[in-house]
């Protein structure tokens, strides 16, 4: 019986490439040995692509359809299709062709060598220098923060079963699917692989979302960022405590008055700014407290369309 790989692809507004993306998938799978479905999650798009992909399902048994009730995030759709499929591997990918689905089957022959997850390593990315230069500071920071290796890398890759298993586990709320990719480990590999140009060159993704995902993969993998925060803090007492030591040995030995507003002012300026840049990085682990404790579910779908 020939393994089953299902190909998990969140949509939001992607109406004009929708079926340029199937045909592109189907040509690149048909010659290999396996059974394939693609799960394509509506993430509450706002145009015609809910329509298009129910008229694709019903000629095509291969698509299934996951239907969110509204957007809920990226993070949040990948989540949900891998909650509802039960293949032998699972694929990530995006729907605006900047994951190549021709790149699809040197994901699969070295999942076939035994490694337990494939992810693709962009060699270059097909953006504006501004977001190039932003995407690489993302990562960098990742590198630095992470207490697990995480690789320059997005969700576009293959994970076997059981690794698809113990993500579906992890039930946290602010979520970086990379990150959790790592953590669980197994035997992982990279493909080196250029980045294709988006079809449209609009991004679905605001900045905004983008900073959030980066706060999530930030703070949610490690410590560091509220230890830097303590470190600053014995830093500053102990800088404070020598320049009050010079201050009093100027005053009593050398007669020497200190003076200066202008000094001082600033110093006041820039350590109550490290305060507060120290008080909203407990904010943002604060924040995720919460989230957890209300323990809402990470997605509502309003209905599943297509043959599993």
């Amino acid at each position: 019986m020939n393994k089953t790989i299902s190909i998990v692809i969140p949509i939001y507004n992607e109406e004009y490439i929708l079926r340029e993306l199937i045909n592109k998938l189907g040509s690149s799978v048909r010659e290999l040995p396996f059974s394939f479905e693609l799960v394509f999650i509506n993430d509450g798009s706002c145009d015609n692509s809910l329509n298009i992909l129910l008229d694709i399902s019903n000629e095509d048994r291969r698509v299934r359809i996951i239907d969110l009730s509204r957007n809920f995030g990226h993070q949040q759709a990948i989540s949900a299709g891998i909650d509802h499929v039960d293949s032998d591997a699972v694929i990530l990918m995006d729907a605006d062709m900047e994951d190549d689905p021709e790149d699809l089957p040197l994901l699969i022959n070295k999942w076939q060598e035994g490694y337990d997850v494939v992810y693709a390593v962009r060699k270059s990315r097909k953006v504006s220098v501004l977001k190039n230069a932003c995407f690489h500071l993302f990562h960098s920071l990742n590198k630095f923060f992470s207490d697990v290796p995480v690789e320059n890398a997005g969700i576009f890759g293959i994970m076997d079963r059981k690794v698809i298993n113990e993500i579906k586990r992890l039930k946290e709320k602010s979520r970086y699917i990379p990150g959790l990719r790592s953590w669980v480990g197994f035997k992982q590999t990279s493909v080196v692989l250029e980045r294709g140009k988006r079809y449209d060159a609009k991004s679905r993704v605001h900045f905004s979302k983008l900073i959030n995902l980066a706060c999530n993969s930030y703070f949610g993998f490690s410590k560091k960022p509220i230890r830097l925060a303590s470190f600053f803090g014995f830093l500053f007492s102990f800088v404070s405590f020598i320049a009050a030591l010079f201050v009093v040995i100027f005053q009593l030995v050398f007669r020497f008055r200190v003076s200066g507003w202008a000094s001082l002012a600033t110093i006041l300026l820039f350590v109550s700014s490290m305060q507060f840049i120290c008080i909203g990085v407990m904010g943002e682990y604060i924040g995720r407290i919460f989230d957890e404790v209300k323990d809402r579910p990470l997605y509502v779908v309003r209905g599943v369309y297509g043959k599993k």
